[in-house]
């Protein structure tokens, strides 16, 4: 089963081990970058790749 190639803001704290605030505050500081979904106003995703690229290098 292929794994989905957008992550959400809690799915990246538990990978990272971190909080949800410092997910936010990557993501406006331009370390992680936001991926606004289709079709709903608020909901945004992370890419697996980016959050991977970020593990590594933590």
């Amino acid at each position: 089963m292929e794994q989905p190639l957008l992550m959400t803001r809690k799915e990246v704290a538990r990978a990272l081990r971190v909080s949800e605030r410092a997910v936010n505050k990557w993501a406006h500081e331009g370390i992680l970058r936001p991926i606004r979904l289709p079709r709903r106003k608020h909901a945004i995703g992370y890419l697996r790749t980016d959050i991977e690229a970020l593990a590594k290098a933590k």
